[in-house]
């Protein structure tokens, strides 16, 4: 399921139930209140759109050798990032732009990081969350390990920023 939960009260509001679509890594269009969620456990590997202000759900795109394992949008420049690997590059991650209309990923470059698949996220060096800052223009990855890095979204490369700590 999809909830918004609120900064100010904490308060949870459902957005949408799950309808059996087993997103891994998401991203947020603000300005066309799209969430874009990328799917890789129970479902074909694929790329859908949930509009929330139409409440409706749809395919993009199915993938046949694409793990995907974190996303993000940049509402700066209008666009889909997404960090995973492809079935040819085994363990090597690298940072994807993805066209919201028709799927098509462009391999932007290696981060750098060997990750270890397992069912829903990538262990070890594997990047599993993003997040864009606007203010900056920059893109951040968080691996499982808890790294933090930096990643560049001309050339894919991670940089390592520190360790946030176990949890």
């Amino acid at each position: 399921s999809l909830f918004y939960i609120s900064p100010g009260s904490g308060s949870i509001t459902g957005l949408q139930s799950n309808s059996n679509y087993d997103w891994v890594a998401m991203g947020y269009d603000t300005l066309n209140k799209v969430v874009y969620g990328f799917s890789n456990i129970v479902n074909t590997r694929s790329l859908y759109a949930l509009n929330l202000v139409t409440d409706t759900t749809f395919l993009i795109m199915t993938y046949t050798n694409l793990n995907i394992f974190a996303a993000e949008y940049d509402n700066t420049n209008n666009k889909l990032y997404a960090v995973g690997f492809s079935d040819s590059s085994n363990t090597m991650q690298w940072l994807y732009e993805v066209n919201t209309f028709n799927g098509q990923e462009i391999a932007i470059g290696a981060l750098g990081l060997t990750a270890n698949k397992t069912v829903y996220n990538a262990i070890d060096d594997g990047i599993n969350g993003l997040a864009y800052d606007p203010t900056i223009n920059e893109l951040y990855g968080i691996s499982h390990n808890g790294d933090l890095y930096t990643i560049s979204t001309s050339t894919g490369v991670a940089s390592l920023i520190g360790n946030t700590g176990t949890f």
